[in-house]
């Protein structure tokens, strides 16, 4: 066998060994990306769930300042407003404070079962 032979046959090997390894990879990898998607979309779902509460309140205010008939039920209603907000606010915040670190946990430990 030439030499030229020799070489291109360790070059075919050294490819399929590198297909053989990629293919592996993706393998491995393929889990932690539907963890990622996952996650993703919960966190995006999870974010109009909040979104509609904030705009449910945000009516609910509305309706409440339109039917106020003094201007101690508009101070009510504006203090009100803005405890049950403020209060809402920091669950949310809390809440996607928790589901990133959620997701950053998946990630990880999905790429140290693949690695």
């Amino acid at each position: 066998m030439s030499a030229f032979d020799q070489a291109a046959h360790a070059a075919e090997q050294n490819t399929r060994q590198a297909q053989d390894a990629a293919q592996e990879s993706w393998s491995q990898m393929q889990p932690g990306f539907a963890d990622a998607g996952d996650n993703f979309r919960e966190f995006h779902l999870r974010i109009i769930d909040m979104l509609r509460s904030h705009a449910e309140a945000s009516f609910d205010l509305a309706e409440k300042l339109i039917t106020a008939k003094s201007p101690e039920q508009l101070v009510s209603a504006w203090k009100g407003f803005a405890e049950k907000q403020a209060n809402t606010i920091s669950k949310h915040s809390g809440e996607l404070a928790g589901m990133a670190q959620h997701a950053v946990k998946d990630s990880v430990q999905g790429t140290r079962r693949g690695g």
